[in-house]
């Protein structure tokens, strides 16, 4: 005969997912505060120059806050580190960009890693198979592979962001067209 009532079934299931929490909350804090696993940005590599299109100029920003800002469309919190940043524009005669492509390296703060973990920008998990990001270009300081990370891709390859195991380096890049009527209208440069 069953002598347990529904409220003692109650306590016994949320006694099981007070330790199912509780364990999620210790394996999060282990890799939050474990030794970094990173192994060195990148190989050295002959500096390459980007490609520039007929009748452009390029800019290019390495100021850590704007490029964090234009990549995330926020500003970085006063804990987060941006170890290295490249933004490159490339401008029409009319100074309007008619490319742009961005490089970032980051040790996000426990904000910044909790804004990530809700995956803002709907990226789906991207393939870790160990394959060169077959960038035209990339500045020397950024990986050429993440296979030691959490990474995760648009469907066209552009858009990574790259999590360390860790969780204390967060790497990313994108690039895309601007605003010109030309690119509005779908219509070549």
């Amino acid at each position: 005969m069953n002598t347990k009532t529904p409220e003692h079934i109650r306590t016994r299931k949320n006694t099981i997912a007070a330790v199912v929490v509780l364990a999620v909350a210790m394996v999060s804090l282990w890799f939050l505060y474990s030794p970094s696993s990173d192994k060195p940005l990148a190989a050295s590599h002959e500096r390459q120059t980007p490609p520039l299109e007929e009748g452009t100029t390029l800019s290019i920003s390495t100021d850590p806050e704007l490029v964090f800002q234009k990549a995330f469309w926020r500003r970085p919190g006063p804990e987060d580190k941006v170890l290295h940043a490249e933004r490159l524009e490339w401008m029409n005669a009319a100074g309007e960009v008619v490319m742009w492509q961005w490089f970032l390296v980051v040790e996000p703060s426990a904000a910044t890693r909790d804004w990530f973990a809700d995956n803002p920008f709907a990226l789906p998990p991207g393939q870790n198979e160990g394959r060169d990001l077959k960038e035209a270009y990339r500045p020397e300081w950024f990986p050429a592979q993440f296979t030691e990370h959490t990474l995760f891709e648009s469907g066209n390859r552009r858009h990574k962001l790259a999590l360390s195991k860790d969780g204390k380096r967060l790497y990313g890049t994108d690039s895309g067209f601007g605003f010109t009527q030309s690119n509005l209208l779908g219509s070549d440069m």
